[in-house]
């Protein structure tokens, strides 16, 4: 079975952590799990965004530097889309699946206040990694139950102590270096794909598009 999960919601269009595409891609039946990115507001909430500003118009306002409520208020533009942002919270929120929920820090967040939202759906299916090495250790020795992962690629953390960790989160040009539970990223293209092993499941922003082509191959 190939493990396919959907890179920030999307599968073949530019939703990008929107909270509709989020679980509304979770219920496809060739979709293992879905990847989403965080990042932290000047009061310490939890949102879902991977650039660390937001854009409305011809203004960027920078997460860290606004509280919650105000970027609540305003609706800002991705890929020429207008869309209001989303936490963390109200994903996980009502959330019924045993699916995989791939959840990348690109901030240096307060791990406590991530820890204690976690803890409440603790019946999710949960993994947690981030490029931020230090962070990850932390989080992973503090709170021994989450399942926590290092992304590798870009030449970061490529020669890093990883034994601590449940699982890598790797660039598919690395698939072969490590033995390690992983994740495989970005893999957009039926040829990448082609070649690679399949072991947590391959981030990609196509997962119907890959599915087709494996289907493809069977008939």
């Amino acid at each position: 079975m190939n493990n396919f999960i959907a890179h920030r919601g999307n599968n073949g269009d530019s939703c990008e952590n929107e909270l509709s595409c989020l679980k509304e891609v979770l219920n496809y039946d060739y979709v293992s799990g879905v990847e989403i990115d965080i990042r932290q507001t000047k009061d310490k909430k939890l949102i879902l965004s991977h650039n660390s500003f937001l854009r409305k118009d011809i203004n960027f306002y920078f997460i860290s530097k606004y509280n919650l409520y105000q970027l609540k208020k305003k609706t800002f533009i991705l890929k020429g889309k207008k869309y209001k942002i989303s936490t963390l919270k109200e994903f996980l929120s009502n959330l019924k699946t045993t699916k995989m929920i791939l959840i990348d820090i690109k901030d240096k967040i307060d791990i406590k206040n991530l820890y204690k939202l976690l803890k409440k759906y603790h019946y999710l299916n949960i993994y947690v990694c981030s490029f931020h090495y230090d962070l990850m250790y932390l989080l992973k020795k503090r709170y021994p139950k989450l399942k926590v992962g290092i992304i590798i690629g870009y030449m970061m953390n490529e020669k890093k102590n990883i034994d601590i960790f449940d699982f890598i989160s790797i660039h598919y040009n690395y698939n072969n270096k490590y033995l390690k539970d992983h994740f495989i990223w970005t893999v957009n293209h039926p040829l990448i794909f082609k070649n690679l092993d399949n072991n947590l499941g391959i981030i990609t922003d196509n997962s119907y598009l890959l599915n087709k082509n494996l289907s493809s191959n069977f008939k």
